[in-house]
């Protein structure tokens, strides 16, 4: 799927690069994050959600003589994580150190996250305009601290078990309002469904994914 997607993106930058001069607008946006970890084993169990952040500026790339259709991409920040209890038959290593059986590992995540995904709007009703959005959301882990239920360890850094990078489905909507002048008020809800194991812990072998849900608020220049 996600080279599917990317040739999707080439296609449609190509496209656009033999037509007229490519017409973009910028929005500086933030919202909140409501993120949570889930395991395919049994043995790790989701113990809850974390309340995180993201700002950034994010670019809609235009096809020439298609103003309701774009590319959108961006640089963002944004703060993740959430709570797994490794229920595990004996104690096990985290980070350099022993824990026991049942111990729950609060993951405070922090991303470079940079989304790439195909946009499409309506037509402007009452200088209202909704539009709907999918593609993928690649991240690059810029720090990861954890603390432990049993208080062996409190937001120390956990960089050896997180893995660099991440990558996850983006799916989302929303609404635009014309505020005059080229500028508008954007808010969205957007979906983060992770497709890649987020893990390093090589004593429970198993496929942790991150997802999130995001209220989105830009202002669009």
């Amino acid at each position: 799927m996600k080279k599917l997607f990317l040739s999707l993106i080439i296609a449609f930058i190509s496209i656009s690069s033999f037509a007229q001069p490519l017409h973009y607008k910028l929005s500086l946006v933030a919202g909140p994050d409501i993120s949570w970890m889930k395991s395919d084993k049994r043995i790790v169990n989701s113990e809850g959600d974390r309340l995180g952040y993201t700002f950034g500026l994010m670019a809609d790339i235009f096809l020439p003589e298609s103003p309701r259709y774009s590319f959108s991409t961006g640089i963002l920040i944004n703060s993740q994580g959430g709570k797994l209890s490794y229920r595990t038959s004996d104690p096990f290593t985290f980070s350099d150190q022993v824990l026991q059986p049942g111990t729950t590992i609060t993951y405070k995540l922090q991303y470079l996250e940079i989304p790439t995904v195909i946009k499409l709007r309506t037509a402007q009703f009452y200088r209202t305009t909704y539009f709907g959005q999918f593609g993928l959301t690649n991240k690059i882990n810029i720090g990861a601290n954890g603390s432990t239920s049993d208080g062996k360890f409190s937001d120390e850094g956990i960089n050896n078990e997180i893995s660099l990078f991440n990558s996850a489905l983006n799916i989302g909507g929303g609404i635009e309002y014309d505020l005059g002048k080229n500028n508008a008020l954007s808010v969205g809800l957007i979906y983060n469904d992770g497709i890649i194991d987020i893990t390093t812990n090589n004593v429970v072998h198993d496929r942790t994914k991150l997802n999130a849900i995001r209220l989105q608020i830009g202002i669009i220049f």
